[in-house]
């Protein structure tokens, strides 16, 4: 696989595995909208939920 596709790929993985709000800012679209289905039935729109789960990890010492 090519190096540069790859590390595409993973870095928006990468910000929120380490809580790095400003990475994963930089790397995911602000209307992103998805579904969390572990954690909630409804759809997700905008950043806001993964900035507070990050911001809850990162106080949990995750």
């Amino acid at each position: 696989m090519d190096s540069e596709i790859h590390e595409f790929l993973l870095s928006p993985l990468r910000g929120i595995q380490e809580n790095n709000i400003p990475e994963y800012h930089e790397t995911t679209a602000e209307d992103l909208t998805l579904y969390e289905w572990w954690v909630t039935p409804q759809r997700l729109d905008g950043l806001p939920f993964h900035e507070f789960m990050m911001n809850t990890n990162a106080a949990h010492g995750g």
